[in-house]
């Protein structure tokens, strides 16, 4: 039995230990659980991380004396065969609050009530120590989580692990374990066990493989296979030191995973479907051994699960149907193609002889306020020697650009006096990416393989029109001068570029759009 004395000593050291996390969070302004996490578990730990930091060390304390195993022997008695979907094992809830009063009288308290101790037990239900057999679509629905004539499952995953039950994938890479039996074991794990290393989490349409008769049927129809239906499952996303990995549910308070995918194993791509089953804003994701294809209801969704998955470990594969083509290493800035400000085409040869430096802009990103001044200043500087700052409007991230292109002209030119050349918005990854940024990914790799990972990620280009080095969203501009610097000093001073040939913060010019300088027509 664990003593009163080592129970005060895990109160004092939990209480220094949140403390110290609390002055840390107020300092640097973070939340206590990100907007990335939905569902009753995390919902649930949203609410434990609100209560008052002595009650989380006597909280802390009360799951200490309930791992004790002569306690959890005592406490979760309940016989297992009564709840098959059950992991752990399980408890009446009058036999858990009877055991948490006899543990504050005891060693907090000799004036501690039932109340105090029906509250201690709603307290571990929110800090996932409990979770009931039976739940309820909500938690507001009843006015006490832990009621006593319900049954309530043993879900810590420290208890579980201990045991030697729902191990980790992580705990579980040296045990010696076949393959088959470490893909069951894998399985074997609750959306408990996965939310303190969970990225993101949420409900996401799945689209159900095929049956046998469906292949068949399609096989033989000139319409194509239909992938069968979709269904919505709780999907978590992971990362530990070790790996990533994608855990699918039935629910969002499910004990086992459905499907669990190894992410550094994985290749994840955008997914449209067919033309007889079509998906909204699809992924596929696929392994050696199994396929998932998941849907979401906005491209913004998609594009949030889609860098959580790249960050877990996955490799991305580019679907642009040029993507290929515009890998080959004889393709430059100058035989690309793309769309200005007014809505007109136009060629990029018309920068031959130029420093390009591309960049996906964003004014509603708060990077905005720090970027463009500098953006500005970088042009403005080097415009004489030849330098061209190209911006290109981008709503993949978090929808972070403003409607039309003519209000994002209006908001830079206002905000920031920019005069310099803006294309048309567009995407920068998956099937619908201009070409330009498509090139770019490819022959400039960034941190997720051939895929620009956020807002004012940058690419600078040599006179050559040859991709030069690529620069993530925390470059800010005047980091790269000097890179600037050494490919102006090159081939020496070119003419100023004109406002003209790509028409964008300025108003449309008596100039051509189209028509290159006279000195880049060769």
């Amino acid at each position: 039995m664990t003593s009163a004395g080592d129970l005060l000593s895990a109160i004092a050291d939990r209480a220094l230990q949140v403390e110290t996390e609390q002055r840390s969070k107020a300092r640097t302004g973070i939340a206590t659980l990100p907007s990335e996490f939905h569902g009753r578990v995390f919902d649930r730990l949203r609410r434990f991380l609100l209560l008052p930091t002595e009650f989380q060390a006597q909280i802390d304390a009360a799951m200490l004396h309930l791992m004790d195993p002569p306690v959890t022997r005592a406490v979760f008695c309940r016989s297992k065969w009564w709840h098959s979907g059950t992991v752990g094992p399980c408890a009446k809830g009058n036999r858990l609050i009877d055991a948490l009063l006899e543990f504050l009288t005891r060693c907090v308290s000799p004036a501690a009530t039932r109340l105090d101790a029906e509250q201690l037990a709603d307290a571990l239900m929110l800090g996932g120590f409990v979770a009931p057999v039976r739940e309820l679509l909500s938690d507001e629905e009843a006015d006490r989580l832990v009621r006593e004539s319900d049954d309530y499952e043993l879900v810590f995953p420290a208890w579980l692990r201990a045991y030697g039950r729902g191990r980790r994938p992580q705990d579980a890479e040296n045990g010696g374990l076949d393959v088959e039996q470490l893909k069951r074991e894998r399985k074997q794990v609750s959306v408990w066990a996965v939310a303190d290393c969970a990225m993101r989490a949420g409900f996401v349409f799945r689209r159900q493989p095929p049956s046998a008769l469906r292949r068949l049927l399609g096989s033989l129809s000139s319409c194509g296979l239909n992938l069968g239906p979709e269904r919505q499952d709780y999907v978590v996303v992971t990362k530990t030191a070790a790996h990533g990995s994608l855990f699918i549910f039935a629910s969002d308070v499910a004990r086992v995973a459905a499907s669990v995918l190894d992410l550094e194993d994985a290749i994840v791509q955008y997914e449209t479907g067919t033309t007889t089953s079509p998906m909204y804003h699809g992924l596929k994701l696929w392994t050696d051994d199994a396929v998932e294809q998941l849907d979401f209801m906005s491209a913004s969704r998609q594009n949030a699960w889609l860098r959580s998955i790249l960050d877990a470990g996955a490799s991305y594969k580019e679907t642009h149907a040029r993507a290929e083509t515009l890998r080959a290493g004889h393709v430059t800035l100058y035989d690309l193609k793309d769309v200005d400000a007014n809505g007109e085409p136009v060629k990029l040869r018309a920068l031959r002889g130029r420093v390009v430096l591309v960049v996906n802009v964003a004014s509603l990103d708060p990077e905005a306020k720090l970027q463009y001044p500098e953006l500005v200043a970088l042009a403005t500087t080097y415009l004489d020697a030849g330098l061209v700052v190209l911006a290109c409007p981008c709503d993949q991230f978090a929808e972070l650009e403003l409607p039309t292109v003519a209000e994002i002209v209006a908001h830079i030119q206002l905000t920031y006096r920019w005069s310099f050349p803006v294309l048309a918005k567009g995407d920068v990854n998956g099937p619908t990416a201009r070409e330009l940024f498509v090139f770019l990914n490819a022959r400039l790799p960034g941190a997720f393989g051939a895929f620009t990972e956020w807002n004012f990620t940058k690419f600078l280009i040599d006179r050559r029109g040859v991709p030069f080095k690529r620069y993530d969203t925390r470059i800010l501009p005047h980091e790269m001068e000097s890179d600037v610097r050494e490919l102006i000093d090159c081939d020496g001073p070119k003419a100023p570029w004109p406002s003209g040939p790509l028409v964008t913060a300025a108003s449309a010019s008596d100039s051509d759009p189209h028509e290159a300088p006279e000195d880049a027509t060769d």
